[in-house]
């Protein structure tokens, strides 16, 4: 695999496995958070020209690694990707990965606002199963299903231990 895409909720690990596989490969690793949102705190998403020339420029590469629970940004690389990982992890796993990693956002310039994102990060993230949205379990499930490269469902930590 060269291009591979890892997918799953908030606090599955995708980022984790996706860094040491990148490692391992030798391949560009990219979150699509730091496509979505603009720099400095996951609170404002960057505009949609800069979205699609990244979206661009990831498609044309020889090889790469993308990670994230943004399904919508998954749709128009999966056509290019050769491999998928979906981190179907429990909540309980999820959950506790965020509150012992903190929030993205701390990386915020304003605490009060890091921490008020952190929390409803942790109420969306809980939601993955039953939120009907492309960032959803369902649609995940779908993204997985319909795809026709070499794929992977990782459920537990030791899948992903194996899976490297």
């Amino acid at each position: 695999m060269k291009k591979i895409i890892i997918i799953g909720n908030s606090g599955s690990g995708k980022t984790w496995l996706g860094k040491k596989m990148a490692t391992v490969l030798g391949i560009l690793h990219t979150s699509l958070d730091t496509i979505f949102w603009e720099p400095g705190g996951f609170n404002r998403k960057r505009n949609d020209v800069e979205i699609e020339t990244d979206l661009k420029r990831i498609q044309d590469s020889e090889s790469w690694l993308v990670e994230g629970v943004f399904g919508h940004l998954v749709d128009p690389l999966l056509p290019f990707s050769d491999g998928l990982i979906y981190m179907d992890m429990p909540w309980e796993e999820c959950r506790n990965n965020l509150l012992n990693r903190g929030s993205e956002s701390s990386r915020q310039l304003d605490p009060m606002k890091a921490e008020e994102n952190f929390q409803a990060l942790l109420k969306w993230a809980s939601a993955y199963e039953t939120r009907d949205s492309k960032a959803s379990k369902k649609y995940h499930g779908l993204l997985f299903g319909r795809f026709s490269g070499e794929r992977y469902v990782v459920r537990s930590r030791g899948e992903a231990h194996q899976l490297l």
